[in-house]
């Protein structure tokens, strides 16, 4: 609600374009409020936005995309593509740790394992890679994945709309079980989940980014399922949040004119889509034309 806990508003873990333009506040805790429900906290499992973007901060993906549109590489360290463009060769960053208890580089056999959990038949993110054929390592910091066709959209995919976060395979439980505790690279480790309550996250010292990420030390994402609630929450203090995440629209206005509140505004990759089950009987012949 200050401005001081990053350009995005959701994690505190950047900061270096913050709205309000002030000096960067480091420790503390930042409360952030939701109305939806974090059914899980598998990154792998995940089917709504306002879950993925609390795990995000505990994950890191291969590339990110910047608020211009640019990609720019994040575990990943370069990218070549064939002449044919169906061969893309990813080196890795070296020197990334993954949280405790696994607490180990990660390597390009992780990045293997992740994308055999993530193409399982039950993981929900599969859909997001589509057209992917294989995906191999060569030694510890090379990841070799190979298209059945040339698909342009599909990296920008893999790395930057949470289809491929990558986890600890050593403090997974395997390929068809939701872990409850997850374990990636982020700038925040994984603390406590709380179902329909709250999920909180503290500081990894040792994340790779930079020495002086996270700017705080913990994240505490709440449940808050009345709007009216949490909008109270954040204007008067009592109990408290520091932020709303996704604010609803017809209180924008009212929340720019009080006081010690700050509404930062950014643009939206996301878009609206009216999807149709060509099998559901209820679409009778129309489906199959």
């Amino acid at each position: 609600s200050d401005g001081s806990d990053g350009s995005d508003g959701s994690d505190g873990s950047d900061g270096s374009d913050g709205s309000d333009g002030g000096d960067v506040q480091m420790g503390g805790t930042l409360r952030i409020a939701g109305v939806a429900t974090l059914p899980t906290v598998d990154p792998h499992y995940m089917g709504n936005y306002f879950a993925l973007s609390p795990i995000r901060n505990i994950t890191d993906t291969l590339y990110e995309m910047n608020q211009d549109t640019t990609l720019s590489p994040l575990l990943a360290k370069d990218m070549e593509i064939s002449d044919d463009g169906l061969t893309w060769t990813l080196t890795l960053k070296e020197g990334v740790q993954f949280h405790p208890p696994t607490s180990r580089e990660l390597v390009a056999e992780d990045i293997v394992w992740n994308f055999d959990r993530i193409m399982a038949a039950d993981a929900l993110n599969k859909t997001a890679i589509a057209g992917l054929g294989d995906w191999s390592a060569e030694g510890d910091y090379t990841v070799v994945f190979e298209f059945e066709n040339v698909n342009s959209a599909a990296f920008p995919l893999m790395g930057t709309n949470g289809a491929a976060p990558i986890l600890s395979p050593d403090a997974t439980e395997g390929m068809d079980t939701k872990t409850t505790e997850p374990v990636g690279t982020g700038p925040f480790t994984f603390e406590e989940w709380v179902e329909r309550d709250r999920l909180v996250m503290t500081k990894f010292d040792d994340y790779w980014e930079a020495e002086d990420k996270p700017y705080v030390d913990e994240v505490v994402w709440r449940n808050i399922p009345e709007e009216s609630t949490e909008i109270t929450e954040l204007t008067t203090g009592t109990p408290g949040v520091d932020m709303i995440w996704q604010p609803p629209q017809e209180e924008i206005t009212s929340l720019q004119n009080t006081n010690g509140v700050t509404v930062p505004q950014k643009f939206d990759f996301r878009y609206p889509t009216v999807d149709k089950n060509p099998s559901d009987e209820a679409m009778g012949d129309r489906g199959a034309e």
